[in-house]
């Protein structure tokens, strides 16, 4: 029971992660380095729950860290469509194809983040 509330934080505090990097995405700036955060944050909720970290929080951080930063990225894509003046239906569905039509534009954001996210974890998953 340990691990599925850990399991459950770890995606909550994760996805809430995700947070920061819209905020500084919205403004302009590079938002990778909230990648870092993402990885923290699912870290810290799987550990706190738990009091450990064993296979399934490594499993389960990096899961989190896998969809969390692609996840932040379309978010900050539909965010575009709106201030377009796009509504909000039509937004939700030109955003993953507008993403995966220029994924070369979103892979170095993405890959960065990744970067920051493992620079952030790193310690922990080789700790253990």
């Amino acid at each position: 029971m340990k691990r599925l509330r850990g399991v459950l934080l770890s995606i909550i505090l994760g996805l809430a992660a995700t947070i920061p990097w819209i905020i500084i995405g919205y403004f302009g700036w590079v938002a990778s380095i909230a990648g870092w955060l993402i990885g923290l944050a699912a870290y810290k909720g799987y550990t706190q729950e738990t009091g450990f970290f064993d296979r399934t929080g490594k499993i389960c951080v990096a899961l989190v860290i896998i969809s969390a930063i692609p996840l932040s990225e379309l978010i900050l894509t539909l965010i575009e469509f709106l201030k377009l003046g796009y509504p909000l239906a039509e937004s939700i569905i030109l955003t993953p194809i507008y993403v995966v039509n220029f994924i070369g534009d979103y892979l170095p954001s993405i890959l960065l983040g990744y970067l920051m996210a493992a620079l952030g974890t790193y310690k922990f998953f080789k700790g253990n």
